[in-house]
């Protein structure tokens, strides 16, 4: 009776052991995708950056561009 207990008791601490161990494969699983996550935004957040940046080079350059076209024939004096 006393084996058959000792038994018992074993495979449920080995069956807490690979909840435990699963958990914590869980834990590391959930901050690896909330990293992915936290990256996927930092990614998304300079595309858009880049994004305006070019938008207000092109600006700028398109301004000049008009600038001059139109003030070309125009003299100082």
């Amino acid at each position: 009776m006393k084996f058959s207990f000792a038994a018992i008791l074993l495979l449920a601490s080995s069956a807490e052991a690979i909840k435990l161990k699963s958990q914590a494969q869980m834990e590391a699983e959930i901050t690896a995708m909330s990293m992915n996550t936290n990256m996927h935004q930092v990614s998304l957040r300079e595309k858009t950056l880049l994004k305006t940046y070019l938008q207000v080079d092109m600006n700028e350059f398109l301004q000049q561009k008009m600038d001059s076209e139109m003030f070309a024939n125009v003299d100082e004096n």
